[in-house]
């Protein structure tokens, strides 16, 4: 008999009647908006709708209600995500043939701009947490680099990253501005931070602050006292969370608009900011902003740029969604992120007893692995594998995750985000949690590593204080290597496994992102003669093609750069353990693809 085919549509509307709740992306969580007959509303640029690429009209001032809502001098509509954005604002800045100096951890789009341009790049590794995640980049680390003697036509970084570690950035940029340098960032998972603290006044004071010029930036890392109780609010005048009288930078400390969530990157003087709307807010999918908001990156180049690498023909449906989100916003977002807070606070509490699963807090991050964290991102470690936890949600409880990681489960949420979805997480968590502890107790029962102190348990008993695992011995416990006093987290690594064994050096992000040595140019390298090979042949060669995890997007290796052992080694870890990989070569197959001249 003849297969059926199946088709996109029909199994689109299958999928949003299966009860699957969608703990990912996009930002409206498949809620209704409002939007009739979608064919009804797909038109072209006809008289009365303007052209995007020559706004004058309607999309001006949609454009315009945006950059208002962010305090930017301007914000450009895109229609194709983030990722044009990127491109246009990289090869504004740097040209044909210049250099950039960039995080590492940068999305591909980034080193796509790279190729593109024929611009150089010179590395800055984020710092590997001790939860074995890519933390921040440094204001320290970024004047070291640009002290190198070499020339730089931008920096560009991630900020927030995947996970919702946020940067430094307006420390980042005092640096950067004090020599003459933009600062570009990548803030498409940050479109929903620091709402409420935008507006002209902002905007005004960043003209401002840049006409008064890198001198009264200060040094780097300086902590600038704010000149009135305004600046304390978030806006664009302070310049850290000291600034505004707190003691450190991060999500609780640093809570700066609507929901608590701390300040954007517009607000902290970036000179070019781009944001998905689409993956925090509600709006359709490519759905994203480009914010200029100095003079340092040409507006015109922006526009030719913008030009090449977005469509000629741009959604009008995609279009209206955008002005309908910043309209909700305008008009309704401090209530709806005041809802949004109470239930990720409500969640948070609820997980806070969870004994062999660990969802990731604040405090969680000392504030040398990260100035500020965006707690919207729902993280939750587990002592078996990501992917494990990952599927075990989706077909047991119906709930779909953003991303599986090596050691965790990245869920995204927004404010369309309801009480029931939260509740339905958090009660298959518990289950989940119960169900490996019943099986730590089953194993401490029945062999050697069952040897405790007399005063813990396997998982269950909890000492005065209410830690997680009670007092343990931390050579025989069940729950982790933990201090004598047994904090919520027992001070492990919150990635190793169920007995401590796994050092932060060998985390898995850490291994994964380890770097490899640069041999030729990215662009270069994309243009050579190319050939896909065997593992056992490319040890030593030069690879050239992007290989990543996707999610995020961010490369494992890229063009130019030597193909090690160790890295072959990786590659096969991820393939075994089903994770989701992007490259040109057929890697289960173990084929690689290396630079061949």
């Amino acid at each position: 008999m003849e297969k059926k085919s199946i088709y996109l549509d029909e199994r689109l509307i299958s999928y949003s009647d299966a009860g699957i709740y969608p703990f990912h992306m996009p930002g409206h969580k498949r809620q209704p908006s409002g939007f009739i007959d979608p064919y009804r509303m797909d038109i072209t640029e006809i008289d009365g709708f303007d052209n995007l690429h020559h706004a004058e009209g309607i999309l001006q001032e949609a454009q315009q209600r945006a950059a208002e809502l962010y305090g930017a001098r301007r914000s450009f509509y895109l229609v194709n995500g983030s990722t044009c954005g990127i491109l246009a604002a990289i090869c504004a800045a740097a040209g044909r043939g210049g250099r950039i100096l960039m995080a590492r951890n940068c999305h591909k789009a980034v080193y796509h701009a790279l190729i593109i341009s024929g611009a150089e790049a010179d590395d800055i590794d984020p710092i590997i947490t001790r939860s074995d995640l890519q933390g921040q980049i440094t204001p320290r680390q970024v004047q070291d680099a640009l002290g190198s003697g070499k020339e730089y036509q931008a920096v560009v970084i991630t900020s927030p990253t995947y996970e919702g570690v946020i940067s430094d950035v307006a420390g980042i940029a005092a640096v950067c501005h004090a020599k003459g340098i933009p600062l570009i960032v990548d803030s498409a998972h940050g479109a929903h931070l620091g709402l409420g603290c935008g507006g002209a006044a902002s905007s005004a004071r960043s003209e401002e602050r840049k006409d008064r010029g890198a001198a009264e930036d200060g040094a780097a890392g300086e902590k600038i006292t704010p000149k009135s109780a305004a600046e304390c609010g978030g806006k664009s005048g302070s310049r850290s969370a000291e600034a505004c009288g707190t003691k450190s930078g991060r999500a609780a400390g640093n809570a700066v608009g609507w929901g608590g969530f701390p300040a954007h990157a517009v607000s902290a003087g970036a000179d070019a900011v781009i944001m998905s709307l689409h993956k925090t807010l509600p709006s359709p999918t490519q759905t994203a902003l480009l914010h200029l908001n100095s003079d340092r990156i040409a507006e015109s180049r922006i526009r030719q740029y913008l030009s090449v690498f977005e469509t000629s023909s741009p959604s009008y449906l995609l279009m209206a969604g955008m002005d309908a989100c910043i309209r909700m916003l305008a008009e309704e977002g401090e209530e709806r992120f005041a809802r949004y807070r109470e239930r990720l606070r409500s969640f948070y509490r609820s997980v806070g007893d969870l004994r062999r699963l660990h969802v990731m807090r604040a405090e969680d991050f000392p504030r040398e692995e990260a100035f500020a964290w965006d707690d919207s991102k729902i993280l939750v470690f587990s002592e078996e594998s990501g992917a494990q936890l990952s599927r075990m949600l989706l077909k047991r409880y119906r709930l779909q995750m953003e991303m599986a990681s090596g050691r965790y489960v990245l869920g995204m949420t927004s404010m369309m985000d309801t009480e029931e979805g939260f509740a339905r997480l958090s009660e298959a968590l518990h289950e989940i949690d119960a169900g490996m502890c019943r099986r730590a107790e089953a194993d401490a029962a029945g062999n050697a590593r069952g040897r405790q102190d007399v005063t813990g348990n396997a998982c269950g008993k909890r000492d005065a204080a209410g830690n997680a695992c009670g007092k343990q011995d931390v050579t025989g416990n069940a729950c982790g290597e933990q201090n004598v006093t047994g904090d919520a987290r027992g001070r492990q690594d919150i990635t190793g496994n169920a007995r401590g064994k796994q050092d932060v050096t060998e985390g898995f992000v850490a291994r994964m992102y380890a770097g490899s040595e640069r041999s030729l140019p990215i662009w270069r390298a994309s243009e050579l003669p190319s050939a896909e090979v065997d593992f056992s042949e490319a040890e030593g060669k030069i690879c050239a093609e992007f290989i990543a995890l996707y999610p995020p997007g961010i490369p494992l290796i890229v063009p130019g750069e030597v193909i090690s052992r160790e890295f072959l080694e990786r590659i096969t870890l991820c393939v075994r353990m089903g994770l989701q990989m992007e490259s040109r070569s057929d890697l289960s197959g173990r084929r690689i693809t290396i630079v061949y001249c």
